[in-house]
């Protein structure tokens, strides 16, 4: 048997959180959360799953329900700044995002280093490409995962990815994918492409990690700090 302890957290999940965004949005803007709120909270979860991943470590079950927020009092004694402090200080240690719910997880340690997976189960929209096309996955479940979860945050709603055919033929033939939605002109349309680019396609951003292969944590420390 295995215990995973964690400290408990009431103040709920992501998926609570852009609920109570659409529900606020609904008689202005009908979507999801303010764009400020919804990019601070993606630069919470890379640097989470980053952390996670570098441990060779995949959750599996990246959703928003299973991501609770952690807005906790800074204390009196903190010399908070409403200015984010990506280092954790000025009291934003205490604010972030925590991940729960590791039923599915996968420690990559314990197999081979060039291992994969093939889903065996009735796939839909939640699941990765590699899993609905019945091709190898590893890491690509989390980073599908994420992509959702961001995208519930500016949208208010469940993703849909479209599948662009590439220029060649064949059985080498690749496919890239985006999401169904268009991004609203004013927010951070460039950062935005890049973050579902690359967690939507992470094959195709691995010529500047290690060994050339996944996880993407240099892609990923990168957006985050644009971001």
């Amino acid at each position: 048997e295995c215990f995973l302890i964690e400290e408990y957290r009431n103040q709920g999940t992501l998926l609570d959180l852009v609920n109570v965004a659409r529900a606020d949005s609904a008689s202005t803007t009908g979507g999801g959360m303010d764009e400020v709120m919804a990019m601070w909270l993606t630069v919470e979860l890379f640097r989470t799953v980053e952390a996670l991943h570098s441990k060779q470590i995949i959750h599996g079950d990246l959703k928003g329900d299973n991501v609770l927020v952690r807005f906790d009092d800074p204390g009196m004694e903190t010399d908070w700044s409403p200015t984010y402090f990506p280092s954790g200080a000025h009291g934003w240690a205490s604010k972030g995002v925590c991940l729960i719910d590791f039923g599915r997880g996968i420690d990559m340690k314990q197999f081979v280093p060039n291992v994969a997976f093939i889903a065996d189960w009735k796939t839909s929209e939640a699941d990765c490409a590699e899993m609905r096309e019945l091709r190898p996955w590893t890491y690509q479940v989390d980073y599908h995962g994420m992509a959702g979860i961001v995208h519930s945050m500016l949208f208010g709603k469940y993703m849909e990815t479209i599948a662009d055919r590439a220029a060649a033929l064949g059985q080498g033939a690749t496919k890239t994918y985006r999401i169904r939605e268009n991004l609203k002109r004013y927010w951070q349309v460039e950062i935005w492409q890049e973050v579902f680019a690359l967690l939507l396609n992470p094959l195709a951003h691995t010529a500047g990690e290690e060994g050339k292969k996944m996880p993407v944590l240099n892609g990923m420390r990168s957006l985050r700090l644009r971001m």
